[in-house]
């Protein structure tokens, strides 16, 4: 896993700026609400981040709420430095399938939002951190969804290539797909019911682009799907059978298109 370490390193170190940056943090708090379904949800006294980053989920607990971050990459001393001051919070840097529950401050909620699939194996992960929920905690994740068949052979296609790249080098082939996804947006052209550039983005190829947060941003998406070994996708069929063979109570299961998110409960 030290290529994974090292390719999120560079990531979050690069792009730390952007991704701290109130619109997108403003954006991934309304995206973790609302696909794990928590308005008005009672929000957990002890929160387990597994494969945090830059642990920006913090920031959307409230102050007492003990949170303890892991991380594999050198995101965690980012992290580790921003929220120094902050008693409540504990962030380490470490492997997350090394996490055992004798160790841990037996956590309400455990999340792991977009990172399980770049482990070698998306369901042992998933399997490990529900080993690690007491009674009645609740377990938070989100994996890659399965694409069409011609957008996953082409993704296929590509990383082959780009995970054998420098990080230099992989960010050229990011910031080319970014700049490609940036000029589709400008066609006036709508097929089944949506853009040019969302049609090809959802059944053709990944050229992702966000006209609101511009290229830099845009930029990091790609190179986070093109760089890291592992980058597993999954039908949603695959991710409810993981939380039933762990013993779980699914209390909310949502797809956005690019990704599932579950929540399900040790009860």
């Amino acid at each position: 896993m030290s290529d994974t370490a090292k390719s999120f390193g560079y990531k979050w170190d690069r792009w730390k700026d952007i991704c701290y940056s109130a619109p997108v943090m403003e954006e991934i708090r309304e995206e973790f609400i609302e696909m794990f379904e928590l308005p008005g949800w009672a929000e957990p006294r002890s929160v387990l981040d597994a494969g945090c980053g830059l642990a920006r989920y913090r920031e959307f607990f409230p102050a007492g709420t003990i949170y303890q971050g892991i991380d594999l990459s050198t995101a965690a001393e980012i992290a580790r430095k921003r929220y120094s001051d902050r008693p409540d919070t504990k962030i380490d840097r470490g492997d997350l399938m090394n996490l055992r529950r004798d160790r841990l401050h037996q956590p309400d909620m455990i999340i792991s939002v977009g990172v399980l699939h770049h482990l070698p194996n998306t369901e042992k992960g998933f399997m490990h951190l529900a080993s690690l929920l007491k009674d009645g905690a609740e377990l938070c994740v989100s994996v890659y969804s399965r694409k069409s068949q011609m957008r996953e052979f082409l993704d296929d296609a590509i990383r082959r290539q780009t995970t054998k790249m420098s990080y230099e080098e992989c960010f050229e082939v990011a910031a080319a797909l970014a700049a490609t996804g940036r000029e589709l947006t400008k066609a006036k052209v709508m097929i089944a019911g949506m853009s040019l550039q969302r049609f090809i983005y959802w059944n053709v190829l990944k050229c992702y682009h966000n006209e609101e947060f511009g290229d830099d941003y845009s930029e990091c998406v790609m190179f986070d799907w093109l760089s890291p070994p592992y980058a597993h996708s999954h039908t949603g069929g695959e991710v409810r059978s993981w939380a039933e063979n762990a013993g779980l109570v699914v209390e909310s299961f949502r797809s956005s298109g690019a990704a599932h998110w579950i929540r399900a409960r040790r009860s």
